[in-house]
């Protein structure tokens, strides 16, 4: 998707659209082949920020996102690879795999397709890419980055009913239901982006369909895709997950308290409860990531899709590019979170490491840090 800054009209973020039917002449695009002089004059106080440095800053920022998505492909089909494993295994905290695994495969869509196929043209590696070719970038962009926010939903409700109701949490969340309820997400999400499609709710800027355009009247689709889609998941992970710290440290006071009293028979729930703990570090870690990455962008863009008549500055511009490119980093950080916070990756991605080949031992060892 060729992505444009125009005085009034907002920046689409990756897969998303472009509240304006038509783009101006005095648009500054970021680098590609096909960009050679941009207008100096083409915002205002460019002698702040000029456009030369927004170019510079999206050539650098376009390159470096290309080379990290490749690394973060190989990542995430690793986690995903150890998320099956542990599906089968019918291992603790199967459930937290299941949604695990739909989060990372929904990033996969965005790092080894959605964005390679935004970047690729950017970057001078190729001179433009089929029309059908962007229409299915933009298609999985959206269910990538949906699927991804109501997956961290969903580990965050996991994470939750454990902690507050430990003894119902087996009869509830099983294998089955988590299976359930991520193929629903899925089937939702794909329903929403071909009704916005068939609806004809978005037009196509340029013959290859890299920049998106959403009708004045169609302007509904869009704010209800960024709210419902962008933003509520977001803040509600952020919100359960502030709540589950607030759950956990009270569990943590009672924990250190029955140890105190009943040295041997706490030892056991100790070390089950320290399994568990690393589980909800991990998540906290990933949804308060998330809020950060996601939310600004997002905030932003509503407000100017309700003012596109705003004028804005080339610092408020290359402000709001820096913002743009933070949600690319969402997807390409996850799988690092993941194989760094998770014992039962990080341990797998050592072994694979520096000895060339997982132990059929590893397993022993796993039951041990099982979470």
């Amino acid at each position: 998707m060729y992505m444009t800054i125009h005085s009034s009209v907002p920046l689409p973020a990756p897969g998303s659209t472009m509240p304006s039917a038509s783009v101006s002449s005095s648009t500054v695009a970021p680098y590609s082949p096909n960009v050679t002089d941009a207008p100096r004059e083409a915002c205002e106080n460019s002698h702040v920020v000029s456009v030369d440095a927004i170019l510079s800053f999206c050539k650098f920022s376009d390159s470096a996102l290309f080379v990290l998505t490749i690394i973060s492909s190989i990542l995430q089909v690793f986690v995903m690879c150890q998320a099956v494993h542990n599906i089968r295994r019918r291992s603790s905290d199967k459930c937290m795999h299941v949604f695990l695994l739909s989060m990372t495969f929904a990033d996969f869509l965005l790092t080894a397709v959605g964005y390679p196929i935004e970047l690729l043209p950017r970057v001078g590696l190729i001179p433009n890419v089929p029309y059908y070719v962007s229409v299915t970038m933009h298609m999985l962009c959206w269910m990538g980055l949906s699927i991804s926010s109501f997956s961290l939903v969903l580990l965050n409700v996991d994470k939750l009913f454990y902690f507050r109701f430990p003894l119902r949490y087996s009869t509830y969340f099983t294998r089955f239901r988590a299976i359930c309820v991520v193929s629903l997400c899925w089937t939702g999400c794909a329903l929403f982006v071909i009704f916005a499609w068939i609806s004809k709710s978005f037009n196509c800027v340029d013959e290859d369909c890299r920049t998106l355009a959403i009708f004045p009247n169609k302007m509904h689709i869009y704010l209800t895709f960024m709210i419902v889609v962008g933003v509520i998941p977001t803040l509600t992970s952020l919100a359960v997950a502030l709540y589950l710290l607030k759950v956990v440290t009270a569990h943590r006071k009672q924990m250190a308290e029955e140890r105190a009293l009943f040295h041997e028979t706490g030892r056991k729930q100790s070390i089950q409860f320290a399994s568990r703990l690393r589980t909800f570090y991990f998540i906290f870690m990933t949804t308060i990531f998330t809020a950060l990455t996601l939310l600004p962008y997002r905030i932003v863009s509503l407000q100017r899709a309700v003012n596109p008549a705003q004028s804005h500055t080339c610092l408020s511009i290359l402000f709001f590019w820096i913002l743009m490119y933070m949600i690319y980093l969402n997807s390409i950080f996850n799988p690092l979170i993941t194989v760094t916070v998770l014992p039962q990756y990080r341990c797998r991605l050592i072994n694979m490491i520096f000895f060339g080949k997982a132990k059929k031992e590893e397993d022993k060892t796993f039951r041990s840090t099982e979470l």
